[in-house]
């Protein structure tokens, strides 16, 4: 309506009162139809009036008549308009309310929107923090392991190989001893005094080479660091066991027969013999065991 108004007032100063006419009447009919379209029909009339100007008295007349009413039915109606435009106003305002509500709620939502992708970011850069911190200490740790591993290796190859050094000197031992017991027995009979000498000299030799407390010790110490697992078995489950019972085990764990023994502990293959017989007395039905687990490899 309020274009066709505009319009029409427009085509009037553009002196085309045609099209002016044909607005206006069109724009009548659709005011004259609806109650809150009287203001608009007051204009329609006016516009109507300039364009008659006096040339139509009867026509200008019932115009006139028309424009009159309306009037009247503004002024009576003024008080509700007054009102209509004041309750307009208040949904207006209560529009704008909700509207300007809406969108801080949505600038609101988009900051909260903004703040969860930045802590999404801050979390993840964490993570991926944390996941190297923990990736490197892990790395360095892992590197410290295989270094801690070829140290007990070679610890382990070094054992194995004073044991191993240690048995084959021992076995050699034995061919000194066994040489040198050769020797006594064939000077045993011979009266000189050289011979004596001799024969005195060799059973220094002989002592020497026997399993001494400082070569026992030392040759213990090898034999645990290689057969450790043996060793505390025997211990927990023979807690009865002396030391001389521990050297023959010990032995005859490396292979050495009662011979090689008694050579190296510097006593008889009967002894050796006799102290095995003591020590299947002492333990029974556990002897068996134990013999078990000295050839168990």
């Amino acid at each position: 309506m309020y274009a066709s108004i505009l319009l029409a007032k427009i085509l009037l100063k553009l002196k085309n009162t045609f099209e002016t006419e044909k607005i206006l009447e069109r724009a009548g009919k659709i005011a004259s139809s609806k109650s809150y379209y009287r203001s608009s029909l007051k204009e329609i009339i006016e516009l109507k009036l300039s364009i008659l100007n006096g040339e139509n008295p009867g026509k200008e007349l019932l115009l006139r008549r028309q424009l009159k009413q309306i009037e009247e039915y503004l002024l009576k109606t003024n008080g509700n308009t007054v009102l209509q435009r004041s309750y307009w106003l208040i949904q207006k305002k209560k529009y704008e309310n909700d509207t300007n509500k809406i969108r801080l709620e949505l600038e609101q939502g988009e900051k909260i929107k903004i703040i969860l992708i930045l802590i999404s970011v801050l979390t993840i850069v964490l993570s991926l923090i944390t996941y190297s911190y923990l990736n490197k200490k892990l790395h360095t740790k892992k590197i410290k392991l295989e270094n801690d591993r070829l140290l007990f290796e070679k610890k382990l190859n070094d054992a194995s190989s004073d044991i191993n050094t240690y048995a084959e000197y021992l076995k050699n031992k034995n061919k000194q001893i066994s040489i040198l017991e050769n020797e006594l027995e064939e000077i045993k009979n011979s009266s000189s005094i050289y011979q004596e000498e001799e024969k005195i000299k060799l059973l220094e030799i002989l002592n020497s080479h026997l399993m001494t407390d400082e070569n026992w010790n030392a040759f213990k110490r090898e034999f645990i660091k290689q057969h450790g697992d043996f060793y505390n078995t025997v211990m927990e489950n023979f807690p009865e066991l002396k030391e001389s019972n521990l050297k023959i085990i010990m032995l005859q764990k490396l292979d050495y027969n009662n011979y090689e023994i008694s050579s190296l502990l510097g006593v008889t293959v009967d002894a050796i013999k006799k102290s095995k017989q003591r020590l299947k007395k002492k333990l029974g039905d556990r002897y068996e065991l134990l013999f078990e687990i000295i050839d168990y490899k």
